[in-house]
């Protein structure tokens, strides 16, 4: 996997709020920078992993610059943010859309990783 993933909703089941966006990064990332600025909200982490940053892309879309690890860490912690029992899907795509694993309710940043190098669905 490359630097960079996406993940979003198309369903829309993912927060757009960015007040719920920082409060969810703080508790994740209690030292998270939060840059918020007009047109754009960053947060940046730094962990035992590094450093990384996760951007709103808006629309519940969420982007990491993150190494392969980290992308997983952020994809575990975004499906955190849709609701436990929804029906809506949370996906998580590589940098160039050509790879994708369908995000479910608990999956720990293994699980993910399973599902990222699994086969796609038929």
């Amino acid at each position: 996997m490359t630097d960079g993933a996406i993940v979003y909703s198309p369903d829309g089941v993912l927060p757009t709020s960015r007040d719920t966006l920082m409060a969810a990064a703080r508790r994740q990332w209690p030292n998270v920078e939060v840059i918020d600025l007009d047109d754009e909200l960053t947060l940046r982490i730094t962990d035992g992993g590094g450093r990384f940053q996760i951007f709103d892309l808006g629309d519940g879309m969420l982007s990491t610059d993150g190494n392969h690890n980290q992308q997983l860490e952020f994809a575990a912690w975004a499906r955190t943010l849709a609701p436990e029992a929804t029906a809506g899907r949370v996906v998580l795509l590589n940098k160039d859309a050509s790879v994708a694993a369908y995000l479910r309710s608990g999956m720990t940043p293994e699980d993910i990783d399973a599902a990222w190098n699994a086969e796609p669905p038929e």
